[in-house]
C-alpha cells in the first residue's frame, strides 16, 4: 500500500530555533526516496515561503508548496464564504500576507470577520478592537486554539490563549481552522492527493495532531520531542497507533 505523511513542524521538526536532528534526517529520507509528505502546521505567523526559508536555515531544504499552514486554511475558508471579505486580524505579518493572497481585505473598521492567530505584540487595544467588532456582528475565526507551544525555555502561551481572552470578553466561540479540526486535514489531503487510509500523521500533541488524525480517519504517530509526554498519555482509544521518542525510530516505508 502507498504511504504518505502529514508532519507537524513545531515540536517535531524544531523547538524554537533549534532543529531536531533526527527529524531533519527523517524528512531528508522522505525526499530522497520520493515518499509523499507535507509539513502541516497550526503556526500562522509565516507564509509558505517564510516557512521554507526558516526550514532552510535549520538545514532542511524543501519547496514552499509542501507546507500547509493554518493561515492558508483560514484564507481559503473566508474566501469561500465571501468575496472581498473584510477582516480585522490579530496576528503576525505572515498571517495578513497569506490572507491577502486569498483576496481578504485588511480592515480595522466594520470587518466581516475577526481573525485571531499568534501575535507577539498582543495588547488590550487589539482585544478591545476585536471585541467591539464582534459585538457589531463580525464572526470570530481562530487560526488555531493551541494554548501553548514549545520553546527551548519551556511551554509558552499560544494563539489559543489569545482566542480565549476574546471569547471570555464576548461570550463567543470561534470557528477554528487548524488541527484538530477538519478544514486543516481536508486541505492537506487535497494537496497530497492520497486517500486518508494511506496517510500517517506525525505530531507532538495529543490534543491537535493525534485527535485530529483520529477524527479524520487517519493513522498517527506521536513523537515526544514537543508538548505531549509519555506519563501524560491516556490508556484508551484516543491513543495513536505508535509513540516514539525520536523520528529515527520510524522506517519511512513501514512506519507502523
Amino acid at each position: 500500500m502507498a504511504i504518505g505523511y502529514l508532519i507537524d513542524i513545531d515540536g517535531v521538526i524544531r523547538v524554537g530555533d533549534r532543529p531536531i536532528p533526527s527529524a531533519i534526517a527523517f524528512v531528508d529520507s522522505l525526499l530522497s526516496r520520493k515518499i509523499p509528505f507535507l509539513l502541516v502546521t497550526n503556526n500562522s505567523t509565516r507564509t509558505q515561503l517564510e516557512n521554507a526559508r526558516m526550514l532552510g536555515a535549520l538545514g532542511l531544504s524543501m519547496p514552499p508548496e509542501m507546507i500547509v499552514t493554518s493561515a492558508m486554511v483560514t484564507g481559503r475558508y473566508i474566501s469561500s464564504r465571501m468575496r472581498g471579505a473584510r477582516a480585522y486580524v490579530i496576528g503576525e505579518p505572515g498571517l495578513r500576507e497569506t490572507l491577502r493572497s486569498y483576496g481578504v481585505v485588511m480592515a480595522r473598521s466594520s470587518p466581516d470577520f475577526v481573525v485571531v492567530g499568534l501575535d507577539w505584540h498582543f495588547t488590550y487595544y487589539k482585544m478591545k478592537t476585536a471585541t467591539l467588532a464582534l459585538r457589531r456582528g463580525a464572526e470570530l475565526i481562530a487560526t488555531n486554539t493551541d494554548v501553548s507551544f514549545p520553546l527551548p525555555e519551556g511551554l509558552v502561551p499560544g494563539a489559543g490563549a489569545l482566542v480565549a481572552s476574546i471569547s471570555a470578553a464576548t461570550g463567543m466561540e470561534p470557528i477554528v481552522m487548524g488541527k484538530p479540526n477538519p478544514p486543516m486535514f481536508e486541505l492537506s489531503l487535497s494537496m497530497i492527493g492520497m486517500e486518508r487510509g494511506e496517510v500517517v500523521v506525525i505530531g507532538d500533541r495529543m490534543d491537535t495532531d493525534i485527535a485530529g488524525a483520529k477524527r479524520a480517519g487517519m493513522r498517527s504517530i506521536l513523537v515526544t520531542t514537543g508538548v505531549s509526554k509519555v506519563p501524560e498519555l491516556p490508556a484508551d482509544a484516543s491513543m495513536p497507533e505508535r509513540v516514539v521518542a525520536s523520528l529515527s525510530e520510524i522506517d519511512p516505508e513501514e512506519p507502523l
